[in-house]
């Protein structure tokens, strides 16, 4: 057979695309997925990572008993892909910078079982974008006196006296109590009889 042009060219296109499969194969088995959100509570910055195992239709190949999370560098937590769920979820704080992180998940042990699939240190990473500001999302505590006006009228006559305070005194049955009011309070006379 005599080699041409164009059966070069096919020669080529076919030992290309073989390549491709076993390239994509290759890229595509045993290893983890990693996706990861940012939002804000408490004031600061909450990164929601979920870290998942490989598709495949053989379970005991999605299976791995270590896998690492990590937030730009850092390690912020480990799980399992076990199964039924082959996936974990980390929460991790961070500060409200608005710039892009990286998150990362590395299979820290083999896949499979007993590790007998190999594949350590196999891992995927993504990005995320945390929020400008979560200062605005602060909780924050009422304070816990409330100032009011209280009135006191004395009992003998005389003019009434007006005091503003967080507690404030009240009669009752003759004894002075402290009382935290949500209202304005007056205290009047006791009457005998």
């Amino acid at each position: 057979m005599k080699l041409t042009a164009g059966r070069v060219t096919a020669i080529g296109g076919l030992a290309t695309a073989a390549s491709l499969v076993l390239l994509m194969s290759g890229a595509d088995a045993h290893h983890p997925e990693v996706s990861a959100s940012a939002s804000c509570a408490d004031g600061q910055a909450v990164v929601r990572i979920a870290a998942v195992s490989w598709v495949t239709d053989n379970e005991a190949h999605r299976y791995n008993s270590n896998v690492s999370v990590s937030f730009d560098g850092t390690v912020v937590g480990s799980g399992a892909f076990a199964p039924t769920t082959f996936g974990f979820t980390v929460l991790h704080n961070a500060p409200a910078d608005g710039a892009s992180h990286v998150v990362r998940a590395t299979a820290v042990a083999g896949f499979g079982p007993t590790g007998e699939f190999g594949s350590e240190g196999e891992f995927r990473e993504t990005t995320v974008v945390l929020p400008v500001d979560c200062a605005s999302t602060a909780t924050t505590v009422p304070p816990t006196t409330t100032v009011v006006s209280v009135t006191t009228v004395p009992s003998t006559g005389g003019s009434a006296t007006t005091t503003t305070a967080g507690e404030v005194p009240v009669v009752v049955g003759g004894e002075v109590e402290t009382r935290q009011p949500a209202n304005p309070i007056v205290v009047l006379p006791k009457f005998a009889g």
